[in-house]
């Protein structure tokens, strides 16, 4: 779709184009600017709450794992089920259940969690 010759002899669609471009472009650029500014200006207050969230939510895991490893020998299939009953527990946060992508993530975690506990 050609919209014809400028005044000047220019291609009115492609200078359209540039110029539409050249402002999303900046827009971009501003909004990310704002962005990364915005937080680094409120990160003494959102940082530690969000690493207090961290930490409540592992103390959480490290309870659960070790309710359920108790009297146990840790070796896979113990941090399987572990894993899988976390993940039976935690529906809005693995809506994919067991097939989730997460979940082998979630799955080291766990090893790692029975295995410094068992030492």
């Amino acid at each position: 779709m050609s919209y014809g010759r400028g005044y000047r002899g220019e291609d009115t669609e492609f200078v359209a184009r540039a110029f539409t471009r050249l402002l999303h472009d900046d827009t971009e650029v501003v909004a990310k600017t704002l962005t990364v500014t915005l937080r680094l200006i409120t990160f003494p207050i959102w940082f530690p709450f969000y690493c207090w969230r961290v930490w409540k939510r592992r103390r959480e895991m490290k309870e659960f794992a070790a309710g359920r490893a108790r009297n146990r020998i840790i070796n896979d299939v113990v941090v399987r089920t572990t894993t899988l009953d976390w993940v039976k527990d935690h529906p809005a946060d693995f809506p994919l259940g067991e097939y989730d992508p997460r979940v082998p993530g979630l799955q080291r975690t766990f090893k790692k969690m029975l295995t410094r506990r068992r030492r």
